[in-house]
């Protein structure tokens, strides 16, 4: 039998299957900062929040102050690429400036 050795992690409880317990929002925001970093690899090789979680749970935490804050300032969907363009220590690098998520379809303010 496995023992799961903690019910939380970097902050976020989780289920007795290792689901992380996250609002919709909040995990649909961490989702796409987790997308942004991994955006030069292959969909079938990226990871989920759940197994983030599992391998590095100190980048977890920063994914989820990064989209905190990127809630509570309102840019949602927008998080501050200056936050995840860092390296983990871990030897994932942490760049999502290769894909602006911001779309610049100009707004007619006339």
């Amino acid at each position: 039998t496995q023992s799961n050795p903690s019910t939380e992690v970097a902050g976020i409880s989780r289920t007795s299957d290792g689901s992380l317990i996250l609002s919709t929002g909040l995990r649909h925001e961490m989702q796409n900062i987790l997308d942004d970093m991994q955006s030069d690899v292959t969909e079938v090789d990226k990871i989920s929040l759940e197994r983030l979680a599992q391998i590095n749970p100190k980048l977890l935490a920063r994914v989820k102050q990064t989209a905190l804050e990127g809630l509570r300032s309102g840019a949602a969907g927008e998080h501050s690429r200056n936050e995840s363009s860092k390296s983990d220590g871990n030897g994932a690098t942490v760049d999502s400036s290769s894909q602006s998520a911001a779309g610049s379809s100009g707004s007619n303010s006339t």
